[in-house]
């Protein structure tokens, strides 16, 4: 039976679920797939972070850094360099093939943003965007309780 709450649930879910497909569709075209993206863009802005530092910044686990990184080293858009002051500790680079996809994903994240939101108006995406940070809210919340989810 569906009711008011679970139709909200199954809409949010779709609407997750097609952003994420129509992004990696995006993303694909540029040879990136969708979880680089924020560490492209936290390099560009502060290049030469640690595993952790992006870790954290991300929030994944730092295992997941690894493999990411691992990957786009490969495939040439960072390198990894061990910190000078700390020889255990190795800090990530953006490549001057890296730098050049700065832009060229910047434009897919606006191209992105235009087929989701393009037939709203300001004042829609302002309640959006507050309603979207009241949900982010909620669901952290619960997952940093100890009783309302066990």
């Amino acid at each position: 039976m569906k009711t008011p709450e679970t139709e909200l649930e199954t809409l949010f879910f779709r609407v997750s679920k097609s952003h994420r497909k129509l992004a990696g569709r995006l993303l694909d075209a540029h040879c990136f797939h969708r979880g680089q993206t924020p560490l492209i863009f936290a390099l560009s802005q502060e290049d030469g972070r640690s595993n952790s530092e992006l870790a954290d910044l991300m929030e994944v686990t730092p295992a997941t850094i690894t493999n990411m990184v691992k990957r786009m080293e490969k495939a040439g858009f960072v390198q990894r360099k061990r910190d000078p002051a700390d020889e255990r500790v190795k800090r990530v680079w953006l490549t001057s093939q890296g730098k050049g996809k700065v832009q060229d994903l910047r434009d897919v994240v606006m191209n992105l943003q235009g087929i989701a939101f393009g037939n709203f108006t300001d004042a829609e995406k302002n309640q959006f965007k507050n309603l979207m940070e009241k949900v982010l809210n909620n669901v952290e919340g619960a997952n940093n309780c100890c009783s309302c989810c066990d």
